[in-house]
């Protein structure tokens, strides 16, 4: 899985990138058909930060999650818990939720 961590109108610190991929990377136990994440840390001019997620699934296309708040780890914080649910969420979508078909039923 590919992570890119992009701060935008302010530095972000080494150690806030990595911190953000190393959550980031511990939400490949949810889906492990993930293949990117781009993570952009914003610094808006009106004194709030801001942190959206764009999320590639192999197969199933891109998930894109946003949050605002008033500290850089707030944000991150509440992205990441956006994130996990619409994972979660995607997964729950895309199960099987038919039953088997006659033919392997009765042929068992």
């Amino acid at each position: 899985m590919q992570v890119k961590v992009t701060g935008r109108h302010f530095d972000a610190s080494t150690e806030l990138q990595s911190n953000v991929e190393a959550q980031i990377t511990a939400m490949a136990k949810f889906n492990d058909r993930i293949t990117g994440v781009h993570v952009v840390l914003d610094k808006q001019p009106n004194e709030l930060r801001s942190a959206h997620t764009e999320l590639s699934i192999a197969g199933h296309g891109v998930l894109s999650v946003s949050a605002e708040a008033e500290t850089m780890g707030k944000a991150v914080d509440e992205m990441l818990e956006k994130l996990e649910r619409v994972i979660k969420k995607e997964n729950e979508r895309v199960k099987e939720h038919r039953a088997p078909a006659v033919d392997k039923v009765v042929g068992a």
